[in-house]
């Protein structure tokens, strides 16, 4: 029995890793796309592009470990129903679940990893990573510029920068500042430059421009031919950062006394709930699994091309299930917000039930 359970691991750890790491890389690449700009035309350190894409990784991880998992379990199944080894255990006496046993203790053991992820390094990663994209922002805000589009850097700063000859160099300038709302400011400039100080705070120097200023009704323009704006003293956020809804842990996302708007308060505690439930979702896709690939393992000439599909949608449908109840109840809705928690235990009793068979000790197999 321990040489049966110590093969079954083996067999399904492997290509859960390897379901894993194709699903890994696939994100990563999708995702880093997003940074490769910066780092091929904007200066970007290689070093800071690494660290930014292993911060975002947990919040990835959490979504691919199940489906890694379910994979690998999948694949399992179906060597054993194709090899006829489910058959000869099920006619040495073993039960169904016998054979689902070493896929659980995998999903246990991944169940873990997942409360981990769910509950300190997701929160963890994405508020480094806000707190890191933040920085760039306030003191190196050049590099989040694009040429040709509007730039919102804030809620009160508009950029827009016609090209972007070098890194530091920009041309064709355009700044909206409506930091002072009775005075909204607009910048105009030809060419720019942006340097740093002793300290390290980019300041950016305009060149053939002009300042217009609406106060009372009345336009106020001033032209130059050069004038420096201090980046970090003019545009920088007054006061600390909010912080969201995904760089919360689960205290913040409870705390009751936090003075937080009702829509975001439904959003916290939809995101606890979610913080909590998501980690246990290998379980029932592992016996989805189990239900679907370990039927009709007494008829020697069935094929699992019918049961892999059922499978694979009744885990589609489970996680669809999972990700509407929780939009929601991100909404609100209290019926969702609670009603998602039955949602695993009707496919885990669904599934064992399947499960429930008899051995096939002492039996005759039928033929197709």
């Amino acid at each position: 029995m321990k040489l049966l359970k110590r093969y079954n691991y083996k067999n399904i750890i492997m290509p859960t890793l390897m379901a894993l790491f194709v699903m890994l890389s696939m994100t990563w690449l999708i995702q880093s796309l997003r940074f490769l700009d910066f780092m091929i035309n904007r200066g970007l350190e290689m070093t800071t592009f690494l660290y930014i894409t292993v911060l975002i990784m947990p919040q990835f991880l959490i979504i691919v470990l199940p489906l890694s998992v379910f994979a690998g379990a999948s694949y399992n199944f179906r060597r054993m129903h194709d090899d006829r080894e489910s058959l000869i255990c099920l006619c040495a006496g073993l039960s169904r679940y016998k054979l689902v046993g070493p896929a659980l203790g995998i999903a246990s053991l991944v169940v873990i990893l997942s409360f981990i992820l769910s509950l300190f390094l997701q929160p963890l990663g994405q508020r480094t990573f806000k707190d890191l994209q933040h920085l760039i922002r306030t003191t190196g805000g050049n590099l989040l510029i694009r040429e040709g589009t509007f730039n919102q850097l804030n809620s009160d700063l508009m950029v827009y920068v016609k090209s972007r000859p070098a890194p530091t160099r920009l041309e064709g300038i355009l700044v909206q500042d409506h930091s002072n709302k009775g005075s909204p400011v607009t910048w105009m400039a030809q060419s720019g430059e942006v340097s740093f100080d002793e300290e390290g705070r980019p300041r950016l120097k305009l060149r053939y421009g002009s300042r217009q200023e609406v106060s009372d009704k009345q336009l106020s323009t001033l032209s130059f031919d050069s004038h420096t704006i201090d980046i970090v003293k003019q545009f920088t956020p007054k006061g600390p950062r909010y912080r969201k809804t995904d760089e919360r842990y689960l205290p913040e996302l409870l705390d009751k006394n936090a003075p937080n708007s009702i829509k975001d308060r439904n959003k916290f505690i939809a995101e606890a709930h979610k913080r909590l439930l998501w980690p246990f979702t290998p379980i029932p896709m592992v016996l989805i699994a189990a239900a679907c690939l370990l039927k009709n393992m007494h008829n020697r000439h069935s094929t699992l091309v019918g049961p892999g599909m059922t499978a694979t949608l009744l885990a589609i449908a489970y996680i669809g299930l999972l990700i509407a109840s929780n939009t929601l109840a991100s909404g609100g809705n209290t019926i969702a917000l609670y009603g998602q928690w039955a949602i695993p235990v009707v496919f885990i009793y669904g599934a064992l039930r399947s499960l429930r068979e008899k051995s096939l000790k002492g039996k005759s197999l039928k033929h197709a």
